[in-house]
């Protein structure tokens, strides 16, 4: 059977289109909130050489790990430490973490994940060496040093969540007192309780702001060009 075709008024067909622009428009509005709020990732960066540092997650005052410095012997047998550790002031003693083995603090590479499946203990060391120049530690790196290499950390923020985050240092071994120069480029940590987080990134992209939603249509359309 042939269908034929039904002219509309102007005044109906004018009207259906606005109820369909109208819909349409409502449609998205509902996707961008359906949309999940991004993690965001708070970074600090620095270039601190380490005699010791102090690291503080989330503006506390309180301290989350401490990276430490060590020597002694004589100036012919002279041997020296660096290592990190969770602090105990505070009342940070509990859950806090650092990814490695029981003994040394891994260097990890960017681009890790640093997550609750990763091993971890509460007091490692990064590097040393003994009186007899034998180094120690994936941080010594067989005396040649690493260069932007990751500490993976876990940390309790607002009682008992647990927050990952990341230092970046790179490792200098010279030949004279101090062996080790050890310095520190900057860390962050995820706000996100128990979201993993990757080793060098220091920002999430955001998914749905106010003033996104607040734009309706436009302002998603306007996001996908970028």
């Amino acid at each position: 059977m042939k269908r034929e075709a039904v002219s509309l008024s102007s005044s109906l067909e004018r009207g259906l289109k606005m109820y369909a622009l109208a819909a349409s428009t409502a449609g998205v509005g509902v996707l961008a909130l359906a949309q999940p709020a991004q993690a965001r990732i708070v970074h600090t960066p620095a270039h601190v050489k380490i005699g010791g540092y102090d690291l503080r997650f989330n503006n506390k005052q309180e301290t989350d790990f401490q990276i430490i410095w060590g020597s002694g012997g004589t100036s012919m047998s002279r041997w020296e430490n660096v290592g990190i550790r969770a602090a105990n002031s505070g009342g940070n003693s509990g859950g806090m973490g650092i990814v490695g083995n029981s003994r040394y603090a891994s260097a990890l590479r960017a681009g890790v994940r640093i997550g609750s499946e990763r091993e971890g203990a509460s007091h490692q060391l990064m590097e040393s060496i003994n009186g007899l120049g034998k180094f120690y530690g994936p941080w010594a790196n067989g005396g040649k040093g690493v260069k932007d290499r990751y500490l993976g950390l876990e940390s309790r923020i607002n009682g008992n969540e647990t927050h990952y985050g990341w230092a970046r240092l790179t490792v200098k071994v010279n030949d004279s007192y101090p062996i080790f120069t050890t310095t520190l480029t900057g860390y962050a940590y995820e706000t996100i309780p128990n979201k993993p987080i990757i080793a060098g990134k220091t920002h999430g992209r955001d998914k749905a702001t106010l003033g996104r939603l607040a734009q309706g249509a436009s302002g998603v359309v306007s996001r996908e060009k970028k």
